[in-house]
Protein backbone atom coordinates (compact mmCIF):
# COMPACT_ATOMS: atom_id res chain seq x y z
CA UNK A 1 0.00 0.00 0.00
CA UNK A 2 0.72 3.44 -0.43
CA UNK A 3 0.76 6.47 2.05
CA UNK A 4 -0.92 9.96 0.46
CA UNK A 5 -0.69 12.97 2.25
CA UNK A 6 -3.78 14.08 4.57
CA UNK A 7 -5.63 16.92 2.86
CA UNK A 8 -5.19 16.33 -0.82
CA UNK A 9 -7.76 17.68 -2.88
CA UNK A 10 -7.82 14.39 -5.49
CA UNK A 11 -6.84 11.61 -2.55
CA UNK A 12 -10.07 9.64 -3.72
CA UNK A 13 -8.99 9.53 -7.49
CA UNK A 14 -5.43 8.76 -6.52
CA UNK A 15 -6.67 6.01 -3.98
CA UNK A 16 -8.78 4.37 -6.60
CA UNK A 17 -6.07 4.13 -8.83
CA UNK A 18 -3.66 2.64 -6.22
CA UNK A 19 -7.06 0.06 -5.27
CA UNK A 20 -7.45 -1.03 -8.85
CA UNK A 21 -3.91 -1.65 -9.40
CA UNK A 22 -3.88 -3.99 -5.88
CA UNK A 23 -6.79 -5.56 -6.77
CA UNK A 24 -5.83 -6.86 -10.21
CA UNK A 25 -4.32 -10.14 -9.52
CA UNK A 26 -7.84 -11.24 -7.17
CA UNK A 27 -9.37 -10.23 -10.35
CA UNK A 28 -7.81 -12.23 -12.58
CA UNK A 29 -7.65 -15.27 -10.20
CA UNK A 30 -11.11 -14.87 -9.11
CA UNK A 31 -13.53 -13.53 -11.73
CA UNK A 32 -16.48 -13.56 -9.71
CA UNK A 33 -14.89 -10.89 -6.97
CA UNK A 34 -16.93 -8.58 -6.36
CA UNK A 35 -15.06 -5.76 -5.08
CA UNK A 36 -16.60 -2.34 -3.12
CA UNK A 37 -14.41 0.45 -2.04
CA UNK A 38 -15.28 3.73 -0.78
CA UNK A 39 -12.46 5.94 -0.52
CA UNK A 40 -9.84 3.71 1.48
CA UNK A 41 -11.96 1.06 3.21
CA UNK A 42 -12.33 -1.96 0.83
CA UNK A 43 -14.87 -4.89 0.99
CA UNK A 44 -14.29 -8.06 -1.03
CA UNK A 45 -17.09 -10.62 -1.55
CA UNK A 46 -16.44 -13.67 -3.70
Amino acid sequence: WKVLPQGMANYPTMCQLFVVEAVIPLREEIPKIICINYVDDILLAA
